[in-house]
């Protein structure tokens, strides 16, 4: 009301005292300066209100006979209806002026909370933190204590005042969650001074925001606006996650599906290997009887010793693929030297490396790894068993290791046919296509999965190349850590 008032009341004191040396036009400008003033800085009631007053003084101290309300000339009426005009004229200008102006500052405001919570709901994952970001932002943003609490079909009052963290007892806050439960009003309404607000996207319901007038109690409605668009783009966010988790809930199932017509084309086929040798061999020493030599007696029994060697070790390896695809493979981790998993795994593949050339290459300043040491060792024997099998007996087989800054890398290098199209085109999940076998009875693909997932497990990757000269190289990346400078502690996690 001061501005109102003051700009008027200043004009017309220096009216006052300048009314001797000016005419009564150039002291209705001074007057209409005030009205100016007062229409420019107020809203558009103040500045109708400015004028009246300007009219009235300029009457009173101005127009002879002074001090009265009567006019000795009808012509300063059409004075006074210009005053008017001009003061109405003005307000109306400015209001809309200032109006823009808000509505640019919201939306300036509504753009820069929408762009915090894009950037701020990125990097979360869990419901909880969803709601303690999104609270977080629009505390800042209002400048009043906000709460968020996620809802779902048949939802409890009593369960959202509890994930809002507020009491019971406080009747007027339940009755206005229930009311915004219900849909029974508009999206949002004001009980006991708190602000409840719903985040909806569509006809769906996500949830529930309240406001705390705080203490002493403030007007929360002016917040509405501005509420009602940030928290349309957060229903949008949580529409768009449910629809990205429901995608990738259906590409998991197809992947899946697809594996398991991998796992089982593979698994058939590394089968029937084996057990057509077997019943080969067996059938001939039945038929045969006494009639085959000694030596192909032997030659015969000992295939079938080392084909039903190579199904046991198959089927193992089907039953460790099942404990890593269903989570169920413990890890016991503690720090150990690489060599030494390495070495194990060289002696256990050994009597399959009989004859062929074996180049190591480990440097004395390899650091520490946290793995588990037996499940690394069936890695390693895997991978130096797949190239035994598969590269000619000729032909050297090299193993290296080194350490960068991120990573400890095992290399196994063979010079042998190289990996199958398959298996390259499926990268490092060394998987294949549907319905289509790894390799001629090779069991590269039920291997290289196993391997992939007890790597995963430790955090790491394995890649799979054919190097440019000939043979496979495969490489296996284990995250490094800070060892501690005490005992090795050890570690149980599930996959």
């Amino acid at each position: 009301m001061g501005w109102a008032v003051g700009p008027i009341v200043v004009a017309a004191g220096v009216g006052l005292v300048l009314r001797p040396h000016l005419a009564p036009a150039d002291l209705a400008m001074l007057m209409l300066l005030g009205v100016v003033v007062v229409a420019a800085r107020n809203p558009r009631w103040i500045g109708v209100l400015g004028t009246v007053l300007a009219i009235v003084g300029y009457d009173l101290l101005f127009i002879t006979p002074y001090y009265r309300f009567s006019v000795s000339d009808t012509a300063y009426l059409i004075t006074f209806v210009v005053m008017l005009i001009v003061g109405l004229a003005i307000g109306h200008l400015t209001s809309l002026l200032r109006e823009a102006a808000q509505h640019r500052a919201q939306r300036e405001r509504i753009a820069s909370t929408r762009l915090v919570l894009n950037e701020r709901l990125g990097a979360v994952a869990s419901a909880d933190e969803l709601a303690e970001v999104t609270a977080a932002v629009l505390t800042e943003a209002t400048g009043a204590s906000c709460r968020v609490c996620w809802v779902a079909r048949g939802t409890t009052v009593e369960a959202v005042i509890d994930g809002l963290g507020q009491p019971r007892i406080d009747h007027g806050l339940r009755d206005g969650v229930l009311a915004i439960l219900e849909g029974s009003l508009p999206h949002y309404l004001t009980v006991d001074g708190w602000l409840v607000h719903r985040i909806q996207e569509g006809e769906r319901l996500w949830g529930v925001v309240t406001l705390d007038p705080g203490e002493p109690p403030r007007a929360l409605l002016d917040q509405v606006p501005f509420l009602a668009a940030v928290l349309g783009q957060v229903g949008t966010i949580l529409e768009r996650r449910e629809t990205a988790a429901a995608h990738e809930a259906v590409r998991v199932e197809v992947e899946a599906g697809r594996l398991r017509t991998a796992l089982l084309s593979t698994v058939s086929h590394d089968l029937r290997t084996p057990l057509t040798t077997i019943e080969g061999s067996a059938s001939t020493l039945l038929t045969g009887q006494d009639a085959i030599p000694q030596a192909t007696r032997a030659a015969l029994l000992e295939a079938i010793q080392d084909e039903s060697r190579r199904m046991n070790r198959l089927i193992g390896n089907l039953l460790e693929m099942v404990r890593v695809e269903t989570g169920a493979l413990p890890v016991r981790r503690s720090w150990q030297p690489i060599e030494e998993v390495i070495g194990v795994a060289l002696l256990r593949v050994e009597p399959r490396l009989a004859g062929r050339a074996v180049e190591v290459d480990l440097p004395e300043d390899l650091p520490l790894v946290a793995i588990d040491e037996l499940l690394m060792e069936h890695v390693v024997t895997n991978i130096l068993e797949n190239a035994a099998r598969h590269a000619p007996g000729e032909t050297p087989i090299r193993i290296s290791a080194r350490a960068t800054e991120e990573s400890l890398e095992i290399r196994v290098r063979d010079h042998g046919p190289g990996l199958p199209d398959a298996v390259l085109a499926a990268g490092s999940s060394a998987t294949v296509p549907r319905g289509r076998p790894i390799g001629p009875g090779a069991g590269h693909g039920l291997g290289l999965l196993i391997c992939r997932g007890i790597v995963s497990v430790h955090g790491g990757t394995l890649t799979l190349a054919n190097a440019p000269d000939g043979g496979a190289e495969l490489t296996v990346r284990l995250p490094r850590g800070v060892a501690p400078d005490g005992p090795a502690h050890e570690e149980e996690v599930t996959a």
